[in-house]
């Protein structure tokens, strides 16, 4: 897939940040939420891409309400910001009282030495929010190692490490020089291929299917950066399960994923995603 992205690094006083963009492809948008708003309403993906985020357990949320500069009528600016909380609100957020910044990345790019507060100092405010609202992560150290890893290139002469071959420990501001006195693999991973979960169709409004589904229902399976085509095997009692509703399933894989209890997924036909789940537990 071609796919045209920008990579901004950035950093306050007292964090750094990267800043992943790119246009809105079907196989990313599962895991991405953007903040982009119209000034005549929230555009169509909005508020599937907050479903995705909620989804994805994404606990704390800074808006920001982009193309302010288009529309003079402030009343029209609360309007959207009411209209975000809102949906926000629906989701499980606490949209009465997370930070909503306003401001034009079209007013920043061209300068924004105006004076404007919806050009430089919008994005001053933006990146002082994001320090405050949102806390610093507690790594999660009990739990078995788990990193998702959505491609593999082989460059000949590159990345290949042999015993003997001095190398670069790098990490907390330092570099230490070592040599490689042997090369393990362990292969103790657990691979399954069916698992128990809890899955949430999304109804037509939220750009998810408007007919129900049915036991042996196939699709794509997203799970940790993977596609894998697979099918319900199981609705657990039920005959069908409508757009909207919220059931248990059985899912079987056409191959063996890393799978853990309380991992996230989302379903996909066509190229769009109409379903959203969490695993509840594994099939040997």
């Amino acid at each position: 897939m071609a796919m045209l992205t920008a990579h901004v690094q950035y950093e306050s006083e007292t964090r750094q940040y990267m800043h992943v963009d790119w246009p809105r492809q079907a196989d990313y948008i599962k895991y991405m939420l953007s903040d982009a708003v119209q000034m005549d309403g929230l555009m169509a993906q909005t508020r599937e891409e907050i479903m995705v985020a909620r989804q994805a357990g994404v606990s704390y949320i800074v808006v920001f309400l982009n193309k302010c500069d288009m529309v003079d009528n402030e009343d029209q600016h609360e309007l959207v910001e009411l209209e975000v909380r809102g949906l926000l609100t629906s989701y499980g957020f606490p949209g009465d009282n997370l930070p909503i910044i306003k401001g034009s990345a079209k007013q920043v790019l061209e300068g924004g030495s105006d004076g404007s507060e919806l050009g430089e100092h919008a994005i001053i405010r933006l990146v002082e929010a994001l320090g405050r609202y949102i806390p610093v992560p507690a790594p999660t150290v009990d739990h078995p190692f788990l990193m998702p890893v959505e491609d593999v290139f082989s460059v000949p002469g590159r990345g290949v490490i042999r015993v003997g071959d001095e190398v670069d420990i790098v990490g907390f501001g330092a570099v230490v020089r070592t040599t490689c006195t042997g090369v393990e693999m362990f292969r103790n991973v657990r691979m399954y291929t069916d698992f128990k979960g809890q899955v949430y169709l999304l109804n037509r409004e939220e750009g998810g299917r408007h007919a129900p589904i049915f036991n042996n229902y196939q699709a794509q399976f997203f799970i940790c950066m993977t596609d894998v085509t697979g099918s319900i095997t199981s609705l657990e009692g039920m005959e069908m399960v409508m757009p909207g509703d919220s059931w248990s399933i059985t899912v079987k894989l056409v191959a063996p994923m890393a799978i853990k209890e309380g991992l996230h997924f989302a379903i996909s036909e066509g190229g769009r995603t109409v379903g959203r789940g969490i695993v509840t537990s594994t099939l040997e």
